[in-house]
């Protein structure tokens, strides 16, 4: 098999896509979206047009592979938005990722940060020394708020343009556990997690 044969026909199709018109001209697609491979993969797969360019005659396929590297060269018509969690692993590859496109000269997109959690600006003080499972998971998951914040800093200070968010849940099961009792701590409990749960749907989703 031809080496990059299978991202040049992933590509192809994908210019084939961006070029199809209407009747009157238009459009026939407002967008069209690839679920690209993770990061290194991605890499090797926008760099093939340009390796093929370099490396075949002209002919009828430069022109093809042509219009698919002129298209990821295009940031009127292409974009890359990148999909990563608020971990510092995958926030050291995204930013490794950034920079490949960067020197390939590719258009950049959106951050889109999967599994986030809001700062919340209210203390829980009581759940601290709270032995039950729910205070315990509460607990957990305020120290990997903190851990997701530092990360979002860290990406706010290197990254351009901005970022989105989209939340986690609290496991619906332990919200109902806790409503299921009827003492004063499980009730406060209940209540912060019912917070949590309204902070994730008022301010995660925010640009």
């Amino acid at each position: 098999a031809i080496p990059g044969l299978a991202e040049l026909v992933m590509l192809g199709k994908l210019a084939y896509h961006a070029e199809q018109t209407q009747s009157d001209g238009s459009p026939l697609y407002e967008h069209v979206i690839i679920d690209a491979p993770a990061s290194g993969h991605a890499i090797s797969l926008l760099a093939t047009p340009g390796i093929v360019l370099r490396s075949v005659p002209k002919g009828a396929l430069a022109d093809a592979v042509g219009v698919s590297h002129q298209l990821l060269h295009d940031p009127k018509r292409f974009r890359v938005d990148i999909v990563t969690t608020a971990e510092e692993l995958p926030v050291n590859e995204t930013l490794e990722l950034k920079e490949e496109l960067q020197k390939r000269a590719v258009p950049l997109g959106w951050l889109i940060l999967n599994h986030c959690s809001p700062a919340l600006d209210t203390a829980l003080p009581a759940l601290q020394a709270a032995e039950d499972p729910i205070s315990a998971h509460i607990r957990q998951h305020l120290h990997h708020i903190e851990s997701q914040q530092e990360q979002r800093a860290r990406l706010a200070r290197l990254w351009r343009p901005a970022h989105i968010c989209f939340p986690t849940m609290l496991p619906r099961r332990e919200l109902q556990e806790a409503s299921n009792s009827g003492s004063a701590q499980q009730q406060l409990i209940r209540d912060a997690a019912y917070m949590f749960d309204e902070a994730f749907h008022e301010r995660c989703c925010r640009v």
